[in-house]
């Protein structure tokens, strides 16, 4: 049985971070932590001040989910560091929210941490299904719902023409 998948473009994705930006505009965030890879681009695309972080739950050799998030780069713990968010509004971005395991972990981490006066978290995409954990119910969540499908970004492909094509192949059969 074949995967099915979903080819979404960088129309698609501003389109889309666009929708959920009044919800970010209510929050009112200080700064914006990106989860990298795929947070950077919809972070940009909310245009504030940004701040990165690098946490692996995906193994792209094997594609399959370890068992628990490795922190490859994280804030700067240093009170003068431009990357400390203590006291401040964060809202943390990520590309998709398949099984909950990365946002949960970040939030934790900076909850615990960073200590910000307050956290919500925006991804462009949220899979309708089951999810492994949680955040916090005082954590707002912004999102676009999309079924459960392998959701394939423009930052991911090596051919992107190949990808556009792709992408408007599956549109136009949707119609």
């Amino acid at each position: 049985m074949e995967t099915t998948k979903r080819h979404y473009t960088y129309v698609d994705i501003h389109k889309t971070v666009a929708r959920l930006a009044d919800k970010v505009i209510e929050f009112k965030p200080d700064v914006m932590v990106a989860i990298g890879g795929g947070g950077y681009i919809p972070a940009r695309m909310l245009r504030g001040t940004n701040i990165a972080v690098s946490l692996e739950l995906y193994d792209d050799e094997t594609n399959e989910t370890r068992s628990a998030v490795t922190r490859l780069q994280w804030l700067g713990e240093d009170l003068d560091s431009k990357s400390d968010v203590r006291g401040k509004r964060v809202l943390v971005v990520d590309e998709v929210d398949d099984t909950r395991t990365t946002l949960a972990y970040c939030v934790s981490e900076l909850q615990k941490i960073n200590q910000p006066a307050a956290v919500a978290v925006m991804v462009v995409h949220n899979k309708l299904k089951d999810k492994r954990h949680t955040i916090p119910d005082d954590v707002p969540y912004i999102a676009e719902n999309v079924e459960d499908v392998w959701l394939v970004y423009p930052w991911e492909c090596e051919d992107i023409d190949e990808h556009e094509k792709i992408a408007a192949l599956e549109k136009a059969g949707a119609q």
